[in-house]
């Protein structure tokens, strides 16, 4: 499959459709043509990063599959960093002997994702099928970050 295949839809489970997105492909034209076309027109729209659950901001990835796995990864490991912990107090400080190392947690940037800390805004650069947010967002160290996040992990309001 070639790089301009972008688009992959399949059927999951009984109505859910699982996306895969390129991460050079389509999100890239349609953010830096919605980019350009706010620049020209002033008409910029914003939203908020919003957490859910324990994550506490908006994951943004290339890719809407990855930004769902992020999600799962981090949650999935603060329940075992959770876990390790009481098992620490349970056993007076020895559970690394019963348990091993405690659980890291998921390296987002290793697959070019970010977390946007809750609050911050970001511009909305539209929405892929009608309701999974494209925006670009700024990082801690100022650069932008390009890329999907989860419908709920984005608010209209501040919060």
């Amino acid at each position: 499959m070639n790089g301009n295949a972008c688009l992959i839809g399949r059927l999951r489970r009984v109505h859910r459709i699982r996306l895969a997105l390129c991460a050079t492909g389509i999100i890239g034209l349609l953010l830096g043509s919605v980019a350009s076309a706010d620049e020209q027109t002033g008409d910029t729209k914003f939203v908020y990063s919003h957490g859910a659950g324990i994550v506490p901001g908006a994951i943004i990835c290339p890719d809407f599959q990855t930004t769902r796995d992020m999600f799962e990864r981090y949650t999935a490991g603060a329940e075992d960093r959770m876990r390790y912990a009481i098992a620490q107090q349970q056993t007076g400080g020895h559970a690394r002997e019963m348990y091993g190392d405690p659980p890291h947690g998921v390296d987002l940037a290793a697959y070019g994702c970010a977390l946007i800390p809750s609050g911050q805004k970001m511009k909305l650069g539209g929405y892929l099928y009608g309701q999974i947010p494209m925006v670009i967002a700024k990082l801690p160290n100022g650069k932008e970050i390009k890329g999907v996040t989860l419908p709920y992990m984005a608010t209209r309001s501040a919060p």
